[in-house]
């Protein structure tokens, strides 16, 4: 009930009130659009519009009222998860820190959002490619998911029409559980010149080719990164759903 905007013009739902009472609509649905297209800067603003979506919920309804209470039981959870994850004691911290620190050069901040990556900085994890699932510019804090070589692209479309990418290594998501995710500064990230080619907004469903040499050992199964690939049991890529033309688009 909180995912999506209240529909209270709808015929006989008995909510005209609610435009004079809720005067800051939101919802979890329009949370979530704002947190994958970049639109927070801080953490701060996303915690205020997930306390607003219940907020909302509780002044509009009764307290006797179901939903008063559902949004108020989901408000507690959010709230004791959040201050689980620290992120805004994080955040104070880098607040004060930078006060205190002599000013610096405005750093132009990068767009990371959805951008193929290299760790760099050595460190424990895992060399490779990374995806950016999520990105907080004004922390320059990235959310990686590790992705994997599955084979090379096809020599045709499924049309007929030659594949642009034909027999180049295709690299896509690792399967959810397999993979590693994790959070780095988008210091060590350095982004990999690559192209998309399904051109889907499912990243789990995306290919790319990848424009750069990589190490031989990058993008293979931590199991099967130490067995040698004989062309016996070389893979072909999910073909490709572009029509023709270059197939692609640079990332």
């Amino acid at each position: 009930i909180f995912a999506a905007p209240v529909e209270w013009d709808e015929p006989d739902s008995g909510m005209e009130d609610y435009p004079f009472i809720i005067t800051q609509p939101m919802d979890l649905g329009t949370v979530e659009g704002k947190l994958l297209s970049d639109q927070y800067r801080t953490v701060d603003e996303l915690a205020a519009d997930v306390r607003l979506t219940f907020g909302n919920a509780m002044a509009y309804s009764p307290s006797e009222d179901a939903v008063h209470a559902q949004a108020a039981k989901m408000l507690a959870a959010f709230e004791s998860h959040w201050r689980g994850l620290g992120l805004d004691k994080l955040e104070a911290a880098i607040k004060k820190q930078a006060v205190v620190e002599a000013p610096k050069k405005h750093k132009k901040k990068r767009a990371m959002f959805n951008k193929v990556v290299a760790i760099e900085g050595g460190g424990e994890n895992k060399p490779g490619l990374y995806f950016v699932l999520h990105y907080i510019p004004d922390m320059e804090w990235c959310h990686l998911c590790e992705m994997r070589q599955v084979g090379v692209f096809p020599d045709t479309y499924k049309n007929g029409n030659h594949h642009a990418m034909a027999g180049r290594a295709c690299w896509m998501l690792a399967p959810e559980g397999e993979g590693e995710e994790l959070d780095v500064s988008a210091d060590r990230c350095r982004i990999v010149k690559s192209v998309t080619v399904n051109r889907t907004v499912d990243a789990d469903k995306e290919a790319w080719d990848i424009q750069e040499d990589l190490p031989s050992e990058w993008g293979r199964p931590k199991a099967a990164s130490a067995a040698k690939t004989s062309p016996a049991n070389k893979q072909s890529a999910p073909e490709s759903k572009a029509k023709g033309g270059d197939g692609a688009r640079e990332g």
